[in-house]
């Protein structure tokens, strides 16, 4: 007997639906997997910070990161994919508020259907703030006073040729002071050949500041309108946690931002290569 037309696409319907959930379940067995292994790193972190042994919760600190980014990158295959909108939403919802702009760009595209999800609503947020410091912009300037009272703009550094750390912190904030070194090795490695670094503080205690500034051998340049959170590169740069930072080109332009731990080094390492 022959098949109809209509028992076909029927027949051809259900192996679509079949294949497409293959694919998802595979998506999500791979998912799962890495996350069961992050929040088990997550365990050892916290045990090892609770004894005070720095040194293996800073390594398990990074090996979690570095299981969220493979879960970022299982988000993006979906999303780039689109063939199952629900569980894209699902992963961005659920990792939208660590992923770079470059990843967001991947996982919320405009033209996605699931952009306009409500769900997605924080998301969208984080990326119009992101946004305003995104690669490929140019840098707005700020004037604030530095640590002698005097005002300072970042155009005095900034499109000047050379590249700028513009450096987002504050002496009460634990992250930026973990943070520190990092950025000193990276003044201290590149300095001579023109990299410079401007610390825009969003403290409110000009006494606080001096001290951190003091305390954490910064050589760089410091301003701050002592402000705290109301601080004016807040709004300026969608500043919404610290630290954060943008990296300012020769020609002011923004070519990197948020970069933290190995990524500034990794960075300044191709510009001087």
């Amino acid at each position: 007997m022959k098949r109809t037309l209509l028992s076909l696409i029927t027949v051809l319907i259900a192996t679509i639906a079949m294949a497409q959930t293959t694919k998802s379940e595979a998506w999500q067995s791979k998912y799962d997997e890495i996350s069961k292994r992050a929040n088990d790193i997550a365990d050892k972190y916290a045990e090892k910070a609770k004894a005070g042994d720095n040194e293996a919760a800073e390594a398990l600190l990074k090996s979690m990161y570095a299981e969220i980014d493979n879960m970022i990158e299982v988000a993006k295959e979906v999303a780039a994919d689109g063939s199952d909108p629900e569980l894209a939403k699902k992963y961005i919802a659920e990792l939208g508020e660590l992923a770079t702009y470059e990843d967001l760009q991947v996982l919320m595209p405009k033209d996605a259907p699931w952009y306009d999800a409500s769900e997605l609503e924080a998301v969208r947020e984080k990326m119009n703030l992101m946004a305003l410091r995104a690669p490929g912009i140019k840098y707005t300037d700020l004037t604030m006073a530095d640590l002698d009272g005097k005002q300072r703009s970042l155009s005095e550094w900034c499109a000047k040729g050379n590249y700028i750390l513009v450096d987002f912190w504050a002496s009460w904030c634990g992250p930026c002071v973990k943070e520190m070194p990092n950025v000193v090795k990276a003044y201290n490695l590149y300095n001579a050949k023109g990299f410079d670094v401007v610390g825009v503080s969003f403290d409110s205690n000009k006494d606080a500041w001096a001290a951190a500034v003091k305390k954490l051998n910064l050589p760089w340049h410091q301003i701050s309108d002592l402000k705290g959170w109301e601080c004016a590169a807040s709004p300026v740069y969608g500043i919404m946690s610290i630290p954060s930072n943008i990296l300012v080109g020769p020609d002011g332009t923004i070519i990197a931002s948020d970069l933290r731990e190995e990524k500034l080094l990794d960075k300044l390492a191709e510009i001087y290569k």
